[in-house]
């Protein structure tokens, strides 16, 4: 569907549309999209519309920080002509780069992989899994069956067949019929699509596809690509990077291989802020003012709290970190500057766990590109 049918739409026919987009995923990946998934898809139509009414019509999506891929994989035709995947993750980069190039060859890998699995062999792939030396197939089926063997598809974490009631090899078989599915679909979207697949750390992307000299993994040094220098009006960032740990629950760090820590979310707030090019962006993260109201809340109102809670709310009103974290996202929250910061509703992964099972906290993205009433105007999720 062309965009600008889209936007003749009316409420209800918007609605349905949003409703009928199938989300795909790549990998069963820890932090996936599934709650907020259609808020983020909301969002981008929105901003792909504000592009066209100002004349820069939409050409290049980047999602960033791929991961599962279920915002990049899950664009719908005709919006975008480009759809850059990204991540840092050499093993998630693989996975996507052979889906692209021989997804029966992966698949084969996966299989072979899955007839000699074992716990000590999961715990082997996961090792490894990143290892540059290794065939890229290799690398990449380890990735995918490191997410889909670990409990809570976190890389890992315990060794699922062992759990539950299903044997191990039911539980196997279940994988490889799900590998088969979801390698094969990914490859008919990469088919269907022009697809560009990067690993890069999110700030060379951003210089990349700016128009500015960039540093690949390996440290070469490269000048811009001429078309992108003219064409980054018409480019939407998407960031999703992972949740830093003083917003999580009891300060530990997001499952991933590569996480961010205080410093990292300050310096990706930084350049978001400071690069005029980005001229389009969505970023989604935890407020940590959220984190801030929550432990001076519970330290004055509950007296059933845990000592490592009680220490955990302590150790977040302490300065600076009080500090900092009230004011980590105050430059992307600038509307005379052109962002906005907009709460896309509660989650129950939240961003901290009380005592028992609830988790408590709200999902927030940070744009730029957005009409300022943005936040006024009526959404149809």
């Amino acid at each position: 569907m062309r965009l600008m049918d889209y936007k003749l739409f009316s409420k209800d026919e918007k609605l349905q549309y949003l409703n009928s987009q199938k989300m795909t995923t790549g990998i069963p990946y820890f932090g996936g999209k599934s709650k907020i998934g259609k808020y983020i898809y909301n969002t981008i139509f929105n901003m792909a519309v504000t592009m066209n009414d100002n004349g820069d019509k939409p050409k290049i999506f980047i999602d960033a920080f791929t991961g599962g891929g279920k915002i990049g994989l899950s664009m719908p035709d005709g919006w975008f002509d480009t759809i850059v995947m990204n991540d840092l993750d050499y093993g998630v980069y693989c996975y996507y780069v052979c889906c692209q190039e021989n997804y029966r060859l992966l698949l084969d890998t996966i299989n072979y992989l899955v007839d000699n699995m074992s716990e000590t062999m999961l715990k082997k792939c996961i090792d490894i899994r990143e290892d540059k030396s290794l065939d890229k197939y290799m690398c990449g089926a380890m990735t995918y069956l490191a997410c889909a063997l670990s409990y809570n598809n976190t890389i890992g974490a315990e060794y699922r067949p062992t759990m539950g009631e299903s044997n191990e090899k039911q539980e196997l078989d279940k994988v490889r019929a799900r590998a088969n599915r979801t390698v094969t679909g990914v490859a008919k979207q990469f088919k269907s699509r022009n697809y560009i697949i990067e690993n890069l750390d999110y700030y060379e992307l951003i210089k990349k596809y700016t128009g500015k000299s960039w540093v690949d993994t390996e440290g070469n040094v490269y000048e811009p690509i001429a078309e992108n220098s003219t064409v980054c009006i018409n480019t939407l960032f998407y960031f999703d990077p992972p949740y830093y740990s003083e917003t999580l629950s009891l300060g530990k760090n997001a499952p991933y291989t590569h996480t961010f820590s205080t410093y990292d979310t300050k310096k990706m707030t930084d350049i978001l802020a400071n690069t005029p090019e980005l001229n389009y962006f969505i970023k989604s993260d935890y407020d940590p003012k959220d984190t801030i109201r929550t432990a001076e809340y519970e330290l004055k109102n509950n007296d059933k709290l845990s000592d490592n809670l009680k220490n955990f709310y302590k150790s977040r009103l302490t300065e600076p970190l009080k500090s900092e974290m009230l004011s980590i996202f105050d430059s992307i929250e600038d509307e005379r500057k052109g962002f906005q910061k907009i709460c896309v509703g509660g989650f129950d992964k939240g961003a901290i766990k009380l005592d028992g099972d609830t988790s408590i906290g709200n999902e927030y993205i940070w744009t730029k590109g957005l009409p300022t009433d943005y936040n006024s105007l009526e959404k149809y999720v």
